[in-house]
């Protein structure tokens, strides 16, 4: 499950309900938008349920102009940068990691991930059977290919350095 709520206990699908009516941005249009009823993005904003979908998390980001990650809670930075098409995107985002030790790591929220593939699953359920240092080795070698062959198209997610944000 992705944290529901942020450090300060604030419900994180706030976050959408803010960032629509800060542009002026009716239920109506974004739903439109979306693809989705009212009464779902209704149900996004006042937490009583989460968008389960990539894509649909993907439209609100793009719609909202912020990252997914703000939305989701994983992060507080809010501004993208511009990417040469004209659209946004996170170069990369420094994890909070306070806030997500405290609320998925001891489990008190535990965090949903969408697979949408059996490589994906594959994948998962063998990271999850690695010692630390092991996976601390391949979390730099998935950032450095995020940053050299998909720079401009995806985002690193970075733990902070010692020191920062911890």
């Amino acid at each position: 499950m992705i944290p529901q709520t942020d450090a300060k206990g604030e419900s994180l699908m706030n976050r959408i309900k803010q960032l629509r009516k800060a542009k002026g941005i009716t239920v109506k249009d974004l739903a439109d938008y979306i693809g989705i009823a009212q009464s779902m993005l209704t149900n996004y904003e006042n937490g009583g349920t989460m968008p389960r979908s990539y894509e649909i998390w993907e439209k609100l980001a793009k719609f909202l102009g912020v990252s997914i990650g703000y939305l989701m809670g994983i992060t507080d930075v809010i501004g993208p940068a511009p990417r040469g098409d004209g659209s946004s995107y996170f170069s990369f985002i420094i994890l909070d990691t306070s806030s997500i030790e405290e609320k998925v790591i001891k489990a008190e929220q535990p965090i949903e991930v969408e697979i949408r593939t059996l490589n994906e699953y594959a994948l998962l359920a063998n990271l999850s059977q690695l010692p630390e240092e092991e996976i601390a080795v391949l979390l730099e070698s998935v950032q450095k290919l995020i940053r050299t062959k998909y720079a401009g198209q995806l985002t690193e997610f970075r733990l902070p350095n010692k020191g920062e944000g911890e």
